[in-house]
């Protein structure tokens, strides 16, 4: 035990060591706990060996805490995780973090923030302490609070008078993570209530229908979330989801899907079909680097209708020349396209049980031609262990960039400080009763629709690529 803590100070030390050695040489700033929020803050982890040392700074920090905490300690802040995030979303209800923008060093008294929003000063008080004591806001001095740099990224940047006066709007014109955070703190924090129930279950425990999740005994409904959020009554939520879907794309690099696949290996007029694309925004960075190529969009009417306006405002060109364009097609049915050079899918597999994304990839292999390939762009889960050997994935090869590569002290690598993609799966489960996948998962289920997975890439986003070819 002394030697593991030991190892993991001098880790931890020697990371310290480099991150601001690193930081000096190449001009960057490390940010201060208690500074404000602003994107620059941010600008040191876009250098990869900075990025690298930080998480691991982070990671063994964790591990050391878990070593020398009490496990009680350990049990009750994982016991009192459904407290904190109810407290948090409370702040962003209240708009906490858009009323302290200018409290100013002294920080602002919890009666002047919690009459802007009308709610309980006392019970705002206790909330925001428990969320402070996690370094999410600060209390300066009894009763008053300031943001630091985490709690900044719940601001808007919009006024409380604003928000108040137009509160659908308030995600409006956002880089919306603060919409994707509300979201999982409210439907999905009612669902994740019932994933013990859902699982006992011996009717929706073994199910993999998309109305059989724990959302629906969160909201007491019988529809999928997707038929759910349609509905009329359910106006801010869908207006909320579709800036959160929007935030989580702006999370990913936007040349990502440019690096997970080298679309330079196709021959000219090679058609790419992007299967579930939405209105084509992986298709508009394709094509922007790769004009030679064509592309298809699928997706319901309704979408392909809103991508071909959009196409039409920003692209008439490559609609005219039939560089791109768009095909009402329903993914569950037969694939019509027979001559795909690349089926490509975004965050498609998650979103369906098994019985689903079977019917999917089937299809495609069928429309398939011999030296068609299927790209997908989805989250390849990793194991809180380490790795196992290339053997249980067969001639699979997975092309991981070094620096993601966590040094061997350190028990879960880089899962501690990576929490996305966790968080990721746990809401496939209670939103749509799915799941990420693991390799192994994937190679098996691939396999079974006549799909061989060949390679992997890992560049260290929340989505990676999945490259396969006909069996």
């Amino acid at each position: 035990m002394a030697s593991e803590i030991l190892q993991l100070s001098q880790l931890i030390s020697n990371s310290v060591t480099e991150l601001v050695k690193l930081a000096s040489t190449r001009n960057f700033q490390i940010p201060s706990l208690d500074e404000k929020f602003t994107p620059s803050s941010e600008a040191f982890r876009k250098d990869p060996d900075l990025a690298r040392s930080a998480k691991v700074i982070a990671a063994a920090a964790f591990q050391l805490a878990a070593s020398v905490l009490p496990p009680t300690e350990s049990i009750i802040q994982t016991i009192s995780g459904h407290f904190k995030s109810a407290a948090l979303r409370t702040s962003i209800d209240c708009h906490v973090a858009e009323i302290l923008r200018d409290a100013g060093p002294e920080g602002m008294h919890i009666d002047t923030i919690a009459r802007k929003t009308g709610v309980h000063n006392s019970k705002l008080a206790r909330l925001l302490r428990l969320l402070a004591n996690r370094h999410i806001f600060r209390e300066v001095r009894p009763d008053y609070f300031v943001n630091n740099r985490i709690s900044g990224l719940l601001d808007t940047g919009k006024s409380v008078d604003e928000i108040l006066k137009n509160p659908k709007e308030k995600h409006e014109g956002t880089t919306g993570f603060v919409s994707i955070a509300q979201h999982i703190l409210s439907d999905g924090h009612k669902g994740s209530s019932y994933i013990s129930e859902n699982m006992m279950d011996p009717v929706t425990g073994f199910s993999g229908e998309p109305n059989h999740a724990p959302f629906q005994r969160g909201r007491r409904t019988g529809k999928s979330y997707f038929d759910w959020y349609t509905e009329p009554e359910q106006d801010y939520e869908r207006h909320r989801f579709g800036i959160a879907m929007r935030g989580t794309t702006a999370m990913i690099p936007p040349n990502l899907v440019l690096e997970l696949f080298d679309w330079s290996t196709l021959p000219a007029n090679s058609l790419v079909v992007d299967v579930g694309g939405g209105i084509g925004f992986s298709c508009r960075t394709i094509l922007g680097a790769h004009p030679q190529l064509r592309c298809v969009v699928q997706d319901i009417p309704r979408i392909v209708e809103d991508g071909t306006k959009h196409w039409q405002r920003e692209n008439p060109e490559a609609l005219a020349s039939g560089r791109m364009s768009f095909q009402a097609h329903d993914f569950f049915t037969p694939q019509p396209i027979t001559d795909a050079s690349v089926f490509f899918m975004k965050s498609i597999v998650h979103d369906w049980s098994e019985p689903y994304i079977t019917k999917i990839l089937t299809h495609l292999r069928a429309a398939a031609r011999p030296d068609t390939k299927l790209v997908v762009c989805d989250v390849v889960m990793t194991y809180s262990c380490r790795e196992p050997s290339q053997s249980t994935t067969g001639d699979i090869v997975v092309a991981e960039d070094p620096v993601l590569v966590a040094p061997e002290l350190l028990k879960t690598g880089f899962n501690s400080v990576n929490d996305m993609v966790w968080t990721l799966d746990a809401a496939m489960l209670v939103f749509h009763n799915t799941q990420e996948h693991t390799l192994p998962q994937m190679n098996q289920l691939f396999t079974k629709c006549g799909w061989k997975i060949v390679k992997v890439v890992k560049k260290g986003s929340s989505l990676d690529g999945v490259h396969a070819v006909p069996i």
